[in-house]
């Protein structure tokens, strides 16, 4: 129940945001405001069953999206506009590393290698969207 309705209260309220103008500033704050809260609803369940792993997760993606930020606003050029292609094949790497579970019979050693091509790789290529952007 709590993460249906946060999904659609989190869609609905983004695209509030995204189709309020600009000139609005009060109604445009109001559905940010609800989106953030339908983000805590849908994250805040996930503490009691591992709270390390958000944890972890929030520093790595401050990290990540903090370093690549500082490199990107202080680039002369836009030499990182080349970087489609490569990210693209990135994603479906991870994205068939993390489906790899459900359809291959993996012991515990091909079960961690696919976990940790997951977990780095997709803090790879998470980091090079950042930067792409």
């Amino acid at each position: 129940v709590v993460l249906g309705v946060s999904l659609a209260g989190s869609v609905g309220s983004m695209m509030g945001v995204f189709f309020t103008p600009p000139e609005r500033t009060v109604q445009k704050h109001l559905f940010w405001l609800a989106f953030n809260g339908f983000q805590a609803a849908t994250l805040s369940p996930l503490f009691f069953l591992n709270p390390a792993l958000l944890s972890r997760a929030a520093l790595y993606t401050c990290g990540v999206v903090g370093s690549i930020s500082y490199v990107g606003a202080t680039a002369t050029t836009d030499k990182y506009l080349n970087l489609g292609g490569p990210l693209l094949a990135g994603v479906t790497v991870v994205a068939l590393s993390s489906l790899a579970p459900m359809a291959l019979p993996l012991g515990l050693r091909g079960l961690a290698v696919t976990e940790a091509i997951s977990l780095y790789g997709g803090l790879a290529v998470f980091g090079g969207f950042v930067l792409y952007e």
